[in-house]
């Protein structure tokens, strides 16, 4: 495990301590936690981007429609 040091003012700390404690976690378990989540948002982005330079333009709008569709 790697170490990572990260400065902030004395009251982000003591809103993320207090953000951690009402979570009933750590401040390292929550930075653990958002960086899983940039990961796999950025992950799903670049296979989306990828996908989409392979698919149709017409299917896409298609499929996003009947998504939309489906929120209402």
């Amino acid at each position: 495990m790697a170490v990572i040091t990260i400065r902030l003012s004395g009251y982000k700390l003591a809103q993320l301590q207090e953000l951690a404690h009402t979570k009933d976690t750590s401040v390292d378990q929550l930075f653990e936690q958002w960086v899983n989540q940039v990961i796999h948002e950025s992950t799903a982005e670049m296979r989306f981007r990828a996908m989409a330079k392979l698919g149709s333009r017409e299917i896409g709008t298609k499929l996003l429609d009947k998504l939309d569709g489906l929120r209402d």
